[in-house]
This record gives structure tokens, sequence and C-alpha cells, in this order.
């Protein structure tokens, strides 16, 4: 194996783990914005970091993140796929999509759990989401 090879799979490696973990980075920003995490005092900001990593929120929205990364890139190269034309790689993309779908739903699922832990009015409104998206990726898993 050649030097330009090792280093090519090398650059790949990076490129799609920094393309996994980039998201879940800026999806903090989400988690911290319910607030909660953050201390003021008269002279500086603090971050209250074990709070943050032991919080069953901040874990489903990484989850979801990562996961949502995989089911978005698969549904690109399917359309991708069937666009230039190519049945088997957009077959394959396709199957790829809907094993990713079902991880997705469930991420979001456990989103809406950690979620109402934390603002417990706002989940309360909106209570039929999850199983209305559940039972449309059920029908839409039996489309051929």
């Amino acid at each position: 194996m050649s030097k330009d090879n090792v280093f090519l799979k090398w650059c790949n490696t990076v490129s799609g783990i920094s393309g996994l973990l980039i998201p879940a980075a800026l999806s903090v920003t989400l988690v911290v914005s319910e607030g909660g995490y953050i201390r003021l005092s008269a002279h500086n900001v603090r971050l209250l970091g074990g709070e943050l990593w032991g919080n069953f929120y901040f874990w489903s929205v990484m989850a979801i993140a990562i996961v949502s990364v995989l089911y978005i890139g698969a549904m690109f190269l399917t359309f991708l796929a069937h666009y230039f034309g190519n049945t088997t790689a957009s077959e394959n993309m396709r199957n790829m999509a809907l094993f990713w779908s079902m991880p997705t739903v469930l991420a979001s699922g456990l989103v809406f759990l950690g979620l109402q832990q934390q603002k417990t009015r706002f989940i309360s409104t909106m209570y039929w989401i999850y199983p209305g998206c559940f039972c449309y990726r059920c029908f839409v898993f039996l489309l051929p």
C-alpha cells in the first residue's frame, strides 16, 4: 500500500468522523439555550458542565444529531443516484435511508422525552407529534 493511499484513507476517515461530530458539537448550543447550564456571578460567566453532561436531554440531542446526519446523507445520495440513473446505487441508498429512518424516529422520541423533563409546559401541548411521526414512518416503510 502506497503512502498516498494511506494518507487518502486517513483523510477520508477524519472527514467522515468530523462530518458526524460537528453537528453534534453545534447542537450543544440548542441544549444550553434551553437554560439552566450557565451561572452568572459578579465577575464571570460559568458553564455548568457537570449538569450538562449528566442531562438526558443533552444526550438525546447528541443522538438525534448524529443519526439524522446519517439519514439525511443517505437520502441525498439516494436522490443523486436516482438523478444520474444509477438504479443499483439508488436502491442501495434507499435501503440505507430506510435503515437510518427508524433510529432517527426513535431518537426524536428520546428528544421529546428529554424535552418533557426540561420544559413540561411546552411538551404537554405537543403530545400528538411523536405518535403521528411514528405512524407516518410505518406507512412509508410499507411503500415499494
